[in-house]
């Protein structure tokens, strides 16, 4: 039969998918594992401190914005790389992109949606909303701004001059003939 999948151990298409996902999560280092699960965790507490629905338990449709808020307080900083913001914004992805915690919508965009008494639900991944990704843009090019190496300072012919007048002279050292 075309389409079907077969039930390995009876479990069915859900069983396979839950073991995908556990073979996709054990391609994930355990350290890595522990750093996501600590910065959702922070994530979640911002979220409750602002009077935001607990996002373990909610898409509250205003997840990308809380998020952003949340990345540009970690990165705010200029000690703090852009790494750490996107550790941060890969952490809160891979969290909804995990299978128990998909709702069944599409884990690589974010959409809100209305229902009949006019509230707003959020579906998919708010890491991967558009708001989000320019943030990340932006923030990218922000902190490839601050981290311009310092070049020198261009010597001046007057400076070369006296250097070559020392370097061929047999004298030890700078005389005041040749101090500028």
């Amino acid at each position: 039969m075309h389409g079907i999948i077969p039930k390995p151990d009876g479990g069915g298409l859900h069983e396979l998918v839950k073991q995908g996902q556990e073979k996709a999560n054990g391609a994930i280092k355990k350290a890595t594992q522990t750093v996501y699960e600590s910065s959702f965790k922070k994530f979640a507490e911002l979220c409750l401190a602002n009077g935001y629905p607990d996002p373990h338990k909610e898409r509250h449709h205003e997840l990308p914005a809380v998020l952003v808020a949340y990345l540009q307080s970690i990165s705010a900083s200029s000690t703090v790389s852009l790494q750490t913001a996107e550790k941060a914004r890969s952490a809160v992805a891979s969290y909804f992109s995990s299978h128990e915690n998909s709702d069944g919508s599409d884990v690589n965009k974010w959409s809100v949606a209305e229902d009949d008494t006019g509230s707003k639900r959020g579906y998919g991944n708010p890491a991967r909303g558009p708001f989000v990704r320019q943030f990340m843009r932006g923030l990218k090019k922000k902190k490839a701004s601050e981290y311009v190496p310092a070049r020198a300072v261009p010597i001046s012919l007057q400076m070369l001059d006296v250097l070559h007048k020392f370097m061929v002279s047999a004298q030890d050292g700078f005389t005041e003939d040749y101090q500028m």
